[in-house]
């Protein structure tokens, strides 16, 4: 059976790293092909909460944070500056919706090595299965 995924955050939470790590774990340990689409490649697609009715019932999701620090030292070093009160923005509104309880995942000070194996053995696992 194929699983769809959504992994977000705010800037500098390192979805892209992530997922681009976890899709090349997914694929050595499954052998099973793993589709990466970018929320850039297709952001007219995505729904406003109030709006999204049933799109996600029984879907699954993963929501990346980290600190306002971390975000803020994370965006600074890639030169976004611009992108800092977003993001922070971002990360409340994302922490406090109600729908993203349990599916949040705090990174901070984490490399991808670590979140890759955290996540897999958290309650995430059985997304990938």
């Amino acid at each position: 059976m194929n699983k769809i995924v959504f992994v977000s955050g705010p800037c500098g939470t390192g979805k892209s790293t992530f997922t681009d790590g976890y899709a090349r774990h997914l694929v050595s340990k499954t052998g099973k092909s793993v589709y990466i689409i970018h929320g850039d490649e297709f952001h007219a697609g995505f729904v406003e909460p109030e709006e999204k009715g049933d799109f996600f019932v029984n879907g699954e999701a993963i929501v990346l944070t980290a600190t306002e620090d971390e975000l803020e030292r994370r965006i600074r070093d890639r030169g976004d500056v611009d992108m800092i009160e977003r993001a922070k923005f971002l990360k409340r509104k994302l922490d406090l919706m109600p729908e993203n309880a349990g599916h949040i995942y705090d990174n901070t000070c984490k490399p991808l090595e670590e979140m890759i194996k955290e996540i897999e053995l958290k309650d995430y696992e059985d997304l990938f299965r």
